[in-house]
C-alpha cells in the first residue's frame, strides 16, 4: 500500500511501526488501510514544510485486539465529522463533506473491527484507529471466525527509501 502511495507522492514521508499480524477480516480490510491513507494525504496541510503520515500498530493483549493507528500532521479532521461518523449518523450541524471516512466504517462494522477517528491536538492532523480482534486468538468454534477470512498485514522492506511498506493477503 504506502509503496504505491510514496511513488505518487514523493514528497510525503512515511513512518512505519508495523510488525506482522494476523486479524479477523476479510478482502475489504485492504480497501480501509486504503482510504485512510488517501484521506491522509488528500487533507494534508501544503503549507507545511512536511507531510508526514504514521502508521503503527499495537497489540492489546487484554482484549485480543490490534490496532492499527494512521496519523497525520495536516489541519485535523472537524470535530462535528468525527462525531457524525462515529455515532453512525449525520445531522443538520455534524456531518461528514464525503464519503471516504464512512466507507472505512462501513467495512469495519461488516468485519466486527472498531473505527474511531479524530483530532490528534487542537492545531495539528488527525488520528484513525481500526482495531481488529486478533484472529490467531480465534478458533474455529468462534462465531466471529466463520465468514470472516484471515488477513494476515505484513511489514517489508522498501529497497529505495529504507521505509517500509504494508502488504495485506487473506488466508483462508
Amino acid at each position: 500500500v504506502v509503496e504505491t502511495y510514496h511513488e505518487e507522492h514523493p514528497t510525503v514521508t512515511f513512518r512505519l511501526n508495523v510488525a506482522e499480524a494476523v486479524v479477523a477480516g476479510n478482502s475489504l480490510v485492504s480497501d480501509a488501510v486504503e482510504e485512510l491513507v488517501e484521506n491522509a494525504i488528500d487533507h494534508a496541510d501544503r503549507s507545511k514544510e512536511e507531510t508526514v503520515i504514521t502508521i503503527r500498530f499495537t497489540e492489546i493483549e487484554d482484549n485480543d485486539e490490534i490496532k492499527l493507528t494512521i496519523t497525520d500532521n495536516g489541519r485535523g479532521i472537524p470535530r462535528g465529522e468525527a462525531e457524525a461518523i462515529s455515532e453512525g449518523t449525520e445531522s443538520e450541524l455534524n456531518h461528514s463533506s464525503g464519503v471516504g471516512l464512512w466507507l472505512v466504517k462501513w467495512i469495519s462494522d461488516s468485519i466486527h473491527a472498531t473505527f474511531d477517528i479524530g483530532r490528534r491536538t487542537e492545531t495539528s492532523g488527525t488520528e484513525a484507529v481500526l482495531g481488529f480482534k486478533n484472529a490467531a486468538q480465534l478458533d474455529e468454534s468462534d462465531e466471529l471466525f466463520s465468514g470472516l477470512n484471515q488477513k494476515k498485514i505484513i511489514r517489508t522492506e522498501l529497497p529505495e527509501t529504507g521505509s517500509s511498506d504494508i502488504a495485506t493477503s487473506t488466508r483462508g
